[in-house]
């Protein structure tokens, strides 16, 4: 494994995979508040992380990103079905969309925030090893990153959400090429999240009161 241990494979997987499965979930779930039970019928709202995996961005490429010693880590999910049209009446298309996009983002910070919590409580009371500290700490960082990277307006990212229907609709028929894109610049230019991802989890730190 070329001096990666499991337990450093497994402490940065374990987390990613349930962090996924929260975000999609978190669509579902709003989705099927304002009325749209599709993903419901298709088995998406649940937690179990096996309906959500998606081959490429929940196992081959983060695996690959683990054993190739980058100090990034990402992936993704199966997108969520969500059929607007049965939203209930008085929730509108755009807003409605915009609404069950930002869920997916949003569960991730609550769950950075929750990573950074446990982390204060391990402090404060000494509590745990050196490998369960590390593993919060991804845990921490890896939701910021997830957050961040869902909100890029690049579809088919969540933040595509935040751009005008017209727009939305031109850049559909290139959204896999510009995805495709993004990720290579990502892969190139680590900053490019890099940057972000280490000022708002110092950011959550500060709230929690573990930096200063």
């Amino acid at each position: 494994m070329g001096g990666i241990s499991w337990t450093y494979v497994l402490g940065l997987y374990i987390p990613l995979v349930v962090s996924l499965s929260i975000h999609e979930w978190a669509h579902a779930m709003t989705a099927w508040v304002l009325g749209d039970s599709t993903a419901e019928e298709h088995g998406r709202l649940t937690l179990n992380p096996l309906p959500h995996l998606d081959l490429i961005g929940t196992v081959v490429l983060p695996l690959m990103i683990l054993f190739s010693h980058s100090p990034f880590l990402f992936g993704w999910a199966k997108p969520v079905p969500v059929d607007p049209t049965r939203f209930r009446r008085g929730v509108k298309m755009f807003p409605g969309m915009l609404l069950v996009s930002l869920a997916g983002p949003f569960s991730n910070l609550v769950l950075a925030f929750l990573f950074a919590l446990s982390l204060k409580l391990c402090d404060r009371f000494s509590w745990g090893n050196d490998a369960l500290i590390q593993g919060l700490y991804m845990g921490l960082v890896l939701n910021v990153l997830l957050a961040i990277f869902n909100l890029m307006p690049i579809p088919p990212l969540d933040g595509h959400r935040l751009l005008p229907p017209a727009v939305q609709r031109k850049l559909l028929p290139f959204s896999g090429m510009i995805f495709i894109l993004f990720l290579v610049a990502i892969w190139r230019y680590q900053g490019i999240l890099g940057v972000p991802v280490e000022f708002f989890t110092k950011g959550i730190l500060r709230l929690v009161g573990l930096l200063v």
